[in-house]
C-alpha cells in the first residue's frame, strides 16, 4: 500500500493478492526502467487510506508524494 500511496516501487504485483488490493483505487504497472510501480487513481483513495497507514505506525507524514505534482501541474483537479 506504501507503494500506492507514494507512486514507488512495490514487492509484487497486486494481482497476486488481488483479493487485498481494490483495483477500482490502486493498482501497479512496470514503467519504462522494468520496475514495477504501484499507483493510486485518486486523492480520495489515498485519503481513505491514510488513517489505516497511521494506524499501523506505517511512516506516512513525509512530503515525498509531491514530487509528483509536476506531472500534474496543468491539471487543476489533482494540483
Amino acid at each position: 500500500m506504501n507503494g500506492a500511496i507514494y507512486n514507488r516501487a512495490v514487492p509484487s504485483s497486486s494481482r497476486i493478492i488481488w483479493e487485498l488490493v481494490d483495483h477500482r483505487y490502486f493498482y501497479d504497472e512496470v514503467d519504462d526502467t522494468g520496475t514495477r510501480v504501484g499507483y493510486h487513481t485518486c486523492g480520495v483513495s489515498r485519503e481513505a487510506v491514510s488513517p489505516m497507514l497511521l494506524s499501523n505506525k506505517l511512516h506516512f507524514g513525509d512530503t515525498d508524494f509531491l514530487q509528483s505534482l509536476s506531472d500534474f501541474i496543468n491539471n487543476s483537479s489533482v494540483t
